[in-house]
């Protein structure tokens, strides 16, 4: 039986580690500030939104075709 292989290449890792920065210093400074806000509406970050979605992270499963990153395997999503 073959074995799948789960181990990260390297633009996987450095993929990870540029969402792992970016949760730890645009997200976590802001999280339970969010969370406090009584109306769900308000706890919508957009600016963060906007910039996690230049550096690819809304569209990185899409293919290149579709504007995207084109990074669409199984074990990158997961990442």
């Amino acid at each position: 039986m073959k074995m799948f292989d789960i181990r990260l290449n390297e633009e996987q890792r450095a993929f990870q580690q540029m969402a792992r920065d970016f949760a730890e210093n645009e997200i976590k400074p802001i999280a339970l500030e969010l969370d406090a806000k009584p109306d769900w509406e308000d706890r919508i970050p957009w600016e963060v939104l906007k910039k996690g979605s230049q550096l690819g992270f809304r569209s990185f499963v899409l293919q290149e075709e579709n504007a995207a990153a084109g990074a669409a395997d199984h074990l990158t999503a997961c990442t």
